[in-house]
């Protein structure tokens, strides 16, 4: 058994051993979030270009870690302060943004998980206020809670792979290394965790959602863990918002395959002389699509490209907006299908114009 030291009670707490953590209820929803995380898999892959999936699903992955902090925004704000857009929210969509770019940037990187990982993650997402470590009490009771979260997740064959991933998280959150940004850099972990697994293998579980509807009650079982060693409410808890949340994901990645389809549709239907599979893919991954996107992604020349994102608006994909100088088109029906939990889609509407 690993001992950390209580940080309010100033006493010893031991992570139980596998058996006592491993109890046919836990082991149980193990089973069925190992289901949902298939599935999820199964999704995501479901794509042409799997990376699309990853554009999004990060997104708001980062909007909903943000907002368990305070740092609250919107979709449409996000998305207008990424392609340059003046934002009045206070820089809350600037600090998504850059928490998405922490998330990305660590899922691409080959290194272990480790300290080093986490204190880059945490001056990533708050590099103006954190210093490298804040300690509890003291350095070296910091190092001590450091050193046993490290030494579990480098023992990955010492439990069932998704109690390892619960403990381990809370082995983390309750070091509290970088003050108010360990938690943020606790649920990037997370993700990172799954897919070192192999349980997952793009970051498309929207985690926090879960997380965030249900704050108080992962708050109350985290404490319960600390104060009084019970640790089969946390682990019921974590387990079933990897359950929920990859069964949430997975019927959103389904939802927007199947919105794919119709688009590609509705494009070879009434605009055939624009349509490419490349175009499609894009004003998905680019909801606020912009001349330059099409550009940048070799589709057509900007005078083309102007042409094709108007032919777009005229047979109803896109909605032209302006905005100062600047012209947006929006993909309208996808954001609606991304901000809601329901996932029926709807045949998009007749075209303005008649095109050829």
């Amino acid at each position: 058994m690993t001992a950390i030291t209580d940080r309010s009670l100033q006493r010893p707490l031991s992570v139980p051993s596998a058996d006592e953590l491993e109890t046919r209820s836990v082991l149980k929803k193990c089973v069925a979030a190992q289901a949902a995380l298939a599935d999820l898999r199964v999704a995501a892959w479901s794509f042409v270009n799997p990376a699309l999936t990853t554009t999004i699903f990060s997104l708001l992955e980062a909007k909903d870690s943000c907002q368990i902090a305070n740092v609250v925004t919107t979709i449409d704000a996000l998305f207008r302060a990424s392609n340059g857009l003046k934002v009045d929210d206070g820089g809350a969509a600037h600090q998504v943004l850059r928490y998405r770019s922490a998330l990305l940037a660590a899922v691409a990187s080959p290194e272990p998980l480790s300290v080093a990982t986490a204190s880059r993650l945490a001056h990533a997402l708050a590099p103006q206020t954190i210093p490298p470590l804040i300690p509890l009490s003291s350095q070296r009771d910091l190092a001590e809670r450091l050193a046993t979260w490290t030494k579990l997740l480098n023992q990955t064959d010492s439990l069932e792979p998704l109690v390892h991933w619960a403990v381990t998280h809370y082995l983390f959150v309750a070091a509290q290394p970088f003050a108010l940004a360990t938690g943020p850099a606790g649920r990037i972990l997370n993700l990172l965790s799954l897919m070192n697994s192999g349980a997952l293998d793009l970051p498309v579980l929207y985690l926090s959602r879960h997380l965030l509807e249900t704050k108080a009650d992962y708050d109350r079982r985290l404490s319960a863990v600390t104060q009084t060693g019970d640790w089969q409410p946390f682990l019921d808890y974590m387990l079933t918002a990897l359950e929920q949340s990859a069964m949430w994901s997975t019927g959103k990645l389904r939802a927007t395959h199947t919105l794919m389809d119709m688009a590609a549709a509705h494009i070879r239907n009434h605009a055939p002389k624009i349509y490419s599979p490349e175009l499609t893919e894009l004003i998905f991954a680019e909801p606020y699509t912009r001349v330059a996107h099409l550009v940048n992604a070799g589709i057509a020349k900007r005078q083309t490209a102007a042409v094709y994102l108007k032919q777009l608006s005229a047979i109803g994909i896109l909605k032209e907006q302006k905005v100062g100088r600047d012209k947006i088109f929006v993909h309208r029906k996808y954001l609606y299908l991304l901000t809601r939990d329901e996932n029926a889609v709807t045949a998009y509407p007749a075209p303005v114009l008649a095109n050829s």
